[in-house]
């Protein structure tokens, strides 16, 4: 017999018996015919009998040892994130409730709270900056009293900016986030030759992955010009082979400002993980640069998340998409959306711009949006 199938035998066993004893214990002929379906947290009180106790400590021990069997690591980071999320939410709880925050169980016993500090915030956020969206008005600016926007202290912090790199590496081949989800995502294929305006690409990760995949693709990677000349050298240092590397080039530009000429012939504009860094108002403006440059058969493919609605998804999928639109707004003052969000960016932002299809990877945490002009009637 397996580790896996002992220990989900000891959770079978164990809580059958923590059950038992919580049915006895609602005291009633009635309760034994109505079976203890409570939902919330379970309080074994301390006058149980000792199998008791120690079925409930096997509970945790075996569920705990299942989840290090059958989770990868990036999924057990994500757990661990879903709990970081809980203390900061004691406050809201507490006032829906309407009870003390102190009467939340467990708001006492969490350790080392300020090691989230960022994550408690929120509130001093609100009331300092209102609904501003500007990048350092934050609850990191608050948290790390600094003026700097996320991105440009951590660049300027080794410590900071060598835990965001190795984070983002850990997750993108964790799968989740990996690449091949933007891959396999998009019928890359059916565009034939065609060219591919990679916004805010950075080092070109996407755009390699994708021209390593579909020869007749070419791929313009735009960015700040420091970010680009760092691009550059990756690229010439980099193993890859000379008919991929000879397809990809390098461009300096801003996406607030309209796109270059050379643009204009672009058949795909993609914006992967871009305007979920930014509010509507700064997102718009982005997209409506994009517009401007599109001729009439082009389209934005946009790879980011669409958050699901509440209830719609198991209860931890639905925890990792709220964690990453939580994070999104203290860090950088960005936000994830739901797919009736997005729909009404598009049309805020050109009444001619529609969503024509969603998919969402097997796999894969992010979804890929292709928009497109609407036709000419």
């Amino acid at each position: 017999m397996s580790d896996l199938q002992i220990l989900a035998e000891t959770v079978t066993s164990s809580a059958a018996l923590v059950v038992a004893f919580l049915n006895q214990e609602n005291g009633s002929s009635a309760s034994k015919s109505r079976p203890f379906h409570r939902t919330g947290p379970v309080d074994i009180p301390t006058s149980a009998p000792d199998d008791v106790k120690k079925a409930r400590k096997s509970l945790i021990d075996a569920t705990m040892a299942i989840q290090h069997l059958v989770m990868a690591p990036t999924e057990y980071h994500q757990q661990m994130s879903i709990q970081a999320w809980i203390p900061p939410c004691y406050q809201d709880i507490a006032q829906k409730a309407q009870v003390a925050e102190l009467a939340i169980p467990g708001r006492d016993d969490v350790p080392d709270r300020d090691s989230f500090d960022h994550l408690h915030k929120m509130v001093d956020m609100t009331e300092r900056y209102g609904s501003s969206s500007a990048k350092n008005n934050t609850a990191f600016n608050i948290a790390f009293n600094t003026d700097l926007p996320f991105y440009a202290y951590s660049s300027q912090n080794a410590t900071l900016s060598a835990q965001l790199a190795g984070s983002m590496k850990f997750f993108g081949v964790g799968g989740a986030l990996h690449l091949k989800h933007l891959v396999n995502g998009f019928d890359w294929a059916g565009l034939g030759e065609a060219k591919v305006v990679d916004i805010g690409g950075s080092q070109g990760h996407a755009s390699i992955a994708l021209a390593s995949a579909f020869p007749d693709l070419s791929f313009t990677v735009q960015d700040l010009p420091e970010v680009i000349e760092r691009a550059r050298e990756a690229l010439i240092s980099s193993a890859l082979e000379p008919a991929v590397a000879s397809r990809i080039s390098f461009k300096a530009h801003n996406f607030f400002q309209p796109q270059p000429p050379s643009s204009h012939s672009a058949d795909v504009f993609l914006a992967r993980l871009i305007l979920n860094n930014w509010h509507n108002n700064e997102a718009v403006s982005i997209l409506r640069n994009l517009v401007s440059a599109m001729k009439r058969t082009a389209k934005i493919i946009i790879m980011a998340a669409v958050l699901p609605e509440p209830g719609s998804v198991p209860l931890r999928e639905e925890a990792i998409e709220r964690c990453r639109d939580m994070f999104m707004m203290q860090a950088m003052n960005g936000t994830e959306r739901g797919l009736g969000e997005w729909k009404e960016l598009f049309g805020e932002t050109d009444r001619r711009l529609i969503l024509k299809d969603v998919t969402k990877p097997e796999g894969s945490n992010l979804s890929v949006l292709e928009v497109v002009l609407a036709k000419e009637s």
